[in-house]
Order: structure tokens, then sequence, then C-alpha cells
């Protein structure tokens, strides 16, 4: 019986653990700030925002064969994935260039754009980029919307690497309602 107790709380530790680690207990503060303008090289994705990450990997592998330097990844989601299709869903990755940066012609699939300079309510989440929408996104509605706020642009994601953890830095556009 004491083999059992002991194997019952090792188990409860490492999910403990792992819930932990993927960030389910992470503490968020918003806040609203202007940030931008953003020079970024893009790939489009349509589909499940979940399966975008090969886009990000295409991106980085063409700016580090053309010694492209890059800051952050960024994904922008346009779609609200509880109003559309999966398969409709739109969105982009790709990463922040200095907006000095002389880019080359790019051909397909390859685009650029700046994202203006706009006022944004942000957090950062230390967590599994898979989790952190599912955390981060309900309360950020909310405090949007109490603060007086609505969306008025598509949500934005900005991926570092922190001690080989992904940071997330979400950006949610807004306009006073």
């Amino acid at each position: 019986m004491k083999l059992f107790g002991m194997v019952v709380s090792a188990v409860v530790l490492l999910v403990v653990i792992t819930v932990w680690q993927l960030g389910f207990f992470t503490k968020l503060t918003f806040i609203t700030e202007k940030l931008g303008p953003y020079k970024i090289v893009y790939v489009d994705h349509k589909g499940p925002y979940h399966k975008i990450g090969d886009k990000f990997t295409l991106v980085k592998s063409f700016l580090d064969t053309n010694k492209i330097t890059y800051s952050e990844s960024l994904g922008e989601y346009y779609d609200d994935p509880g109003k559309t299709k999966v398969e409709e869903l739109k969105s982009i990755a790709g990463y922040v260039v200095d907006m000095k940066t002389k880019l080359p012609k790019l051909a397909e699939p390859y685009k650029t754009k700046i994202i203006a300079k706009n006022s944004y309510v942000t957090t950062v989440f230390k967590g599994s980029p898979a989790v952190g929408p599912i955390i981060v996104y309900p309360k950020a509605m909310k405090f949007i919307d109490e603060s007086g706020n609505k969306i008025s642009g598509p949500a934005l994601e900005l991926y570092t690497m922190e001690k080989n953890k992904i940071i997330t830095k979400y950006l949610f556009q807004v306009s006073k309602k």
C-alpha cells in the first residue's frame, strides 16, 4: 500500500510539473501600448492555426539562405476559430526584419509587408505556444471589453527564444468602443 501511495504521489507531482511547464499557471498582465511598425517577410497559411509551424520553418530557411537578418517570428491571425470553419482560417507566418533592410525581389510564396504602428492590448506568455491561446485569448477579450476597447484588427503573436523556451508576446489591435 505504501508503494502505491508513492507511485500515485509521483504521478501527481509529474502532472503538476508538466502543467506548470506548459504555462497553465502563468499570471498574465495586460497593458495597452502603441507598437510598430513591423516589416515582415512572410508566407500565407490557410487552415488550422496549430498547423502553421511548417510555414515558419519555410520562411526562416529562406531568410537564412539569403543571409537576411531577422529578429522574432510573427504570426498574424485573421479569423476567430469559434466563428470560422477550421479549413477556412487565414493567417500568415513570418519574421520581423529591420525597417531599413533592403530585400531582394521576392518570389511566391514569399511576401513582405509593413504592419503600421497601432494601439495594442498586450501580454507576455512564458509557456507552450500550443497552450497560450487557450489561456490568453479569453482573458484578453475580457480585459479589452472591460477597458472600453474593441478589437480592430488581426491578433499578432511575436515569438522569441529565451533559455530554450518560447516566449510569446500577444498583441491585440484595439480602438475605443
